[in-house]
């Protein structure tokens, strides 16, 4: 429904570049049509899951997994 995907990083910014797969995933998601943003996390996310949390938010249709 949107080509975005929406990363919140509870920490310092930086890290996220060197975590496992990212660069990958910049990488390989332009081709799809997909664009990448990220941020920091949400308060709520700050205090609910803590300190080097990455959350993730997409908007798709229901699907089976």
């Amino acid at each position: 429904l949107s080509p975005h995907v929406c990363f919140g990083y509870r920490g310092p910014i930086e890290e996220v570049a060197a975590m496992p797969g990212y660069a990958d995933l910049m990488a390989h998601a332009p081709s799809l049509g997909i664009k990448l943003h990220l941020s920091h996390t949400s308060m709520t996310s700050a205090v609910n899951v803590g300190p080097r949390a990455l959350n993730l938010g997409v908007i798709a249709r229901s699907h089976a997994v």
